[in-house]
């Protein structure tokens, strides 16, 4: 409180106190062994770039495969949008294009798909 200077509304400074304990909070996760669909997808792209041991290559192979299924059983919009981005890396304003939409509104249909995979996949199961 002490640090309060009141050239802003009180809620709005505790709101931004919040935000950035937020983003220091998912800085630390990020550092962390939790692993996201986008970074699965990753390390499945580097499978096929690195030589590994035998069992290691088939565990991942096959973590692959589930995550391919998953992302398969999405509804229409999600699946496509979810693939165009992380497997050609297309910008979210070439989605947009693509889908005759907005860049907005493939961000948030890619979320949505991310947050559709996130509930269907347990990174621990895998």
């Amino acid at each position: 409180m002490h640090r309060y200077n009141g050239k802003c509304k009180m809620s709005v400074w505790l709101c931004q106190i919040a935000k950035h304990t937020y983003y220091n909070y998912l800085k630390k996760e990020k550092h962390s062994n939790n692993i996201s669909v986008e970074n699965m997808m990753q390390m499945g792209m580097d499978i096929q770039s690195h030589e590994k041991q035998p069992d290691v290559e088939i565990v991942n192979r096959n973590t692959l495969i589930s995550i391919h299924k998953e992302i398969h059983l999405l509804n229409k919009p999600y699946r496509e949008i979810f693939l165009l981005r992380t497997s050609i890396s297309l910008s979210f304003k070439e989605i947009g294009e693509i889908f005759d939409k907005s860049e907005n509104w493939a961000r948030v249909t890619y979320y949505r798909a991310k947050l559709k995979l996130a509930e269907r996949i347990d990174p621990y199961e895998l």
